[in-house]
């Protein structure tokens, strides 16, 4: 059940959130709804979520409800199509977890993918700026010291929108469709374990990608043959994501380099100031240094 709130703190959610969408799941008329939640509404994280829930009408907490991440990218463009012809009924929500670093034709593709699908759409704003939690990290995520971006930017607003979403709602009526490959096993086997532990029958994780055996060709493929366009990021790299990310390569350095120097200098200057400050963690402070792990590699 839900904990109970009051009517207007209900209403005001309702209104700022899902309201659109619901109004179209029940009269789809004209193009699916585009909302973005207020900033810095889940920056609690999950614990906020396990606080509220959406006031779901009956009829439509029994409805099925499929939630795609949609970040622009191949890989989840091409989990949202094949979502819809596995649940052409459904309603279908994709959800798009904004860092303030995208690349800059991910909206758009998005939207062009909900046109496609007939899906509402629900931009995150980030409950943290990119940059400010690398200053407050005292480091850049890279490979030497591990990584924190994709929870502390990405994974703690998306597990406070999902309780908040689903915990008024029928179990097993929500499924969460995540974008990853066929030969992604041990990411899948971790992402399904982990969203059991989490929403366990309240929101039903599938792999559908890998269930339906899809690798990156034919995910290229599926986005093709409907028509929607390839992110520009697909010109220079071969990763889409957040500008920068920590896993890019050497060469997708040079890329970015090469195509935003405004973003460069910008990644590099920040890497300066958080090398000299050093790391909150005594352990390493000292160490992260640009001079040492510097990842804005030109050679």
């Amino acid at each position: 059940m839900c904990p109970s709130e009051t009517d207007a703190f209900r209403e005001v959610m309702a209104d700022t959130v899902l309201a659109a969408a619901i109004a179209w799941w029940r009269s789809p008329a004209g193009p699916p709804p585009h909302v973005r939640t207020p900033a810095g509404l889940f920056r609690e994280g999950p614990a906020w979520g396990k606080r509220h829930c959406f006031p779901w009408a009956p009829d439509l907490a029994r409805r099925t409800l499929v939630v795609v991440n949609a970040s622009g990218g191949v890989d989840s463009t091409s989990a949202a199509l094949l979502a819809r012809r596995e649940w052409p009924a459904a309603m279908l929500l994709l959800l798009r977890s904004d860092t303030g670093f995208e690349p800059p034709d991910s909206h758009a593709i998005v939207e062009r993918l909900a046109a496609e699908i007939g899906a509402p759409s629900v931009t995150l704003e980030p409950p943290r700026h990119l940059f400010d939690l690398i200053r407050w990290h005292g480091r850049i995520p890279n490979r030497m010291f591990g990584s924190w971006c994709t929870e502390g930017v990405k994974g703690a607003n998306l597990d406070a929108f999902g309780y908040w979403l689903v915990w008024g709602r029928k179990p097993r009526t929500t499924f969460h469709v995540v974008g990853l490959l066929a030969d992604e096993k041990r990411r899948v086997r971790r992402q399904l374990r982990a969203m059991e532990e989490r929403f366990g029958d309240r929101m039903l994780e599938v792999a559908l990608l890998a269930e339906l055996g899809v690798d990156k060709g034919v995910a290229y493929d599926t986005v093709r043959a409907a028509g929607l366009p390839l992110s520009d990021t697909y010109d220079v790299r071969a990763r889409h994501g957040c500008l920068p990310c920590r896993w890019w390569t050497e060469a997708n350095w040079r890329d970015f380099w090469r195509t935003d120097r405004v973003g460069f200098e910008e990644a590099s200057d920040l890497e300066d100031e958080v090398g000299t400050v050093g790391a909150r963690n005594p352990a390493i402070a000292g160490l992260v240094k640009p001079q040492q792990t510097r990842i804005w590699l030109l050679g």
